[in-house]
């Protein structure tokens, strides 16, 4: 089992997806698996804090397989008891074959919201190492010898279940073919009863298309679990399995034999769309594959728009094959009615176009279009600005996942960080799988600033990073990159609020 982002409310459940695309990069071997106890923050959170239906979705790999072969996305439902017990179902996709299985587990929860969770599935066992953002969100680290990943769980909706999928929704999906090219794409699609049409754009490194598809779907079932089918007019066919964390928001793995993909969809706002919708700053994540590397590029930054078509202000920061910088730009857009905006961002005095298929006012799915990369992600509304360093303050939890320039490259993280308000930021548990390895430290230390648009940037923290770059969707959340070089360290922190 690995990783995605996963978010507590339908708005922030857009950007869940990015990360997947962000895990692809993995390589390694391992060994050994401990769980140590460390001393809580706090004694907030129990086992009675996990109970209830959840849905998650998982990325990562499988250390000793072939290049492509080692790569896996997973996702399911479970049931938590409320007193360390867990049932589910789970669908398990890698390059050479796919699975659905139910299956039983264990899990314990310290007062700091860390912990673990103990699945076993027909002929294996996994481990995870987990942190509770709260009783509805837990993020997760794949804690094994011969595996790592990172991911998430949400809260069911009862909607998922009783639910019917109807009209339109905006998506990602990412597909990474086995020795052969990824591609991803951001798109529409309508869904009328199990009948699907719609519209995306596709990126390939080098190439970019816009398709129209039909497909169908089942409707979830009492697990929230239902397929999808679609073809494009190329006579491309991709099927996937869905589990729905509620009626508005879907996580998908691909199923086919011979490649690795996921994705995620999210109900469209009904009314038209126009330049206007696009007013306001945003936050932006995306992730994808470079020429000489899966997952060689991450990027994670922030835009202002008049609400006119203008891109008046944007910071971005981002790693392309373990090289990091740090760019201002500008830019120009224009919206359809479908939701649909062509983007126009320009760097350092060369142009770079955009896709973003919006589903709201404050959220879409993001996909650029370059002749040495293909990369995704998603945008969300920033709210709370202008920031400081008081804007950070408390208890969050934090997952990362990705590579670096140590051996080996490979390393998942889960754990709470702290920051004081003022200067100071502290991983006071950290759960860490590097290449099969696992480790737990404690109160890890280094220093951060806050910039008004919400760029945050660390000092050194020892064990951890030279520098990490964060930013802000809100005081409550944010994106972030590692900046060290060698390094392709996507990430996420959300604060905590124990129930």
């Amino acid at each position: 089992m690995g990783g995605i982002l996963v978010w507590r409310t339908i708005r922030k459940a857009i950007a869940g997806g990015a990360l997947h695309i962000l895990l692809v990069v993995l390589f390694g071997a391992g060994c050994g698996s401990v769980f140590h106890q460390a001393a809580p923050a706090n004694q907030s959170f129990s086992l009675a804090s996990l109970k209830g239906n959840y849905t998650y979705n998982l990325a990562g790999m499988i250390f000793g397989l072939p290049k492509g072969y080692n790569l896996y996305h997973e996702t399911g439902a479970f049931v938590a008891d409320g007193n360390g017990g867990l049932t589910g179902v789970d669908d398990f996709s890698s390059g050479a074959t796919a699975s659905n299985s139910p299956f039983t587990g264990s899990y314990t929860i310290s007062g700091d919201g860390t912990g673990t969770m103990t699945i076993t599935l027909p002929g294996r066992q996994i481990q995870l190492a987990i942190t509770l953002r709260s009783a509805t969100e837990v993020y997760l680290l794949e804690y094994d010898a011969f595996a790592t990943g990172a991911g998430g769980a949400l809260a069911q909706a009862s909607s998922a279940i009783s639910g019917t999928l109807s009209g339109a929704f905006v998506f990602r999906f990412y597909t990474h073919v086995v020795g052969a090219a990824s591609s991803a794409s951001v798109g529409q699609m309508m869904v009328n009863g199990t009948s699907i049409i719609g519209n995306e754009d596709v990126g390939q490194i080098g190439t970019t298309s816009s398709l129209t598809f039909t497909g169908s779907l089942t409707q979830p079932d009492s697990n929230g679990r239902g397929t999808l089918s679609l073809t494009d007019d190329t006579g491309n066919t991709s099927n996937y399995v869905y589990y729905a964390i509620d009626s508005s928001t879907l996580n998908f793995i691909r199923i086919d034999t011979g490649v690795v993909g996921e994705g995620r969809s999210v109900a469209q706002d009904g009314t038209s769309f126009t330049n206007a919708t696009i007013t306001s700053s945003f936050t932006f994540h995306m992730g994808g594959d470079t020429s000489a590397n899966l997952g060689g590029i991450n990027s994670v930054g922030v835009f202002t728009s008049d609400g006119n078509g203008n891109l008046t202000s944007g910071t971005l920061d981002a790693a392309v094959d373990g090289t990091t910088t740090n760019e201002t730009f500008t830019g120009t857009y224009s919206v359809a009615s479908t939701g649909r905006a062509s983007i126009t961002v320009t760097i350092g005095g060369t142009n770079v176009s955009q896709v973003v298929w919006l589903a709201d006012g404050t959220q879409g799915f993001i996909l650029q279009e370059d002749a040495n990369t293909v990369e995704a992600g998603a945008i969300l509304v920033q709210q709370g600005g202008p920031f400081s360093a008081s804007s950070l303050s408390g208890a969050y939890a934090v997952r990362m996942i990705g590579f670096d320039a140590l051996t080996p490259p490979t390393v998942g993280r889960v754990g709470v960080m702290a920051f004081d308000g003022n200067s100071t930021v502290t991983f006071t548990d950290l759960f860490v799988n590097r290449g099969g390895t696992q480790n737990q430290y404690t109160d890890l230390s280094g220093s951060y600033t806050v910039s008004p648009n919400g760029r945050v940037v660390t000092g050194e923290i020892q064990g951890v990073t030279v520098s990490m770059v964060l930013y802000l969707t809100s005081n409550q959340e944010a994106y972030l990159l590692l900046a060290d070089s060698g390094a392709e360290m996507p990430g996420q922190i959300g604060m905590q609020s124990p129930q």
